[in-house]
């Protein structure tokens, strides 16, 4: 990816792809809305697109989007919220 440094749109990957390559294992992203790295309409479409293939498994339930109000810091919350989702993931 180092070719690609200053030219970051044309990186050939397709995050919905990667997404969709891992169902129907767990995936859990948290992003928060006004982190400046991250465009959210953009990562809920790949999210959703990325949904399709899980739901062919049957696994819908193991994509979560989680987007919190706020900027690009994990917080305590947060932590439990992850927790909490593997936890559930685990039983």
């Amino acid at each position: 990816l180092g070719f690609f440094v200053g030219k970051e749109d044309h990186i050939p990957t397709d995050f919905n792809e990667i997404i969709g390559a891992i169902a129907p294992r767990p995936v859990w992203i948290n992003t928060p809305t006004l982190d400046r790295h991250v465009n959210p309409d953009a990562l809920r479409k790949c999210v959703d697109e990325a949904r399709g293939v899980y739901q062919l498994y049957r696994a819908g339930h193991a994509l979560s989007l989680e987007t919190p109000l706020g900027f690009n810091r994990f917080t305590s919350e947060q932590k439990k919220g992850m927790v909490h989702w593997i936890s559930s993931c685990v039983n």
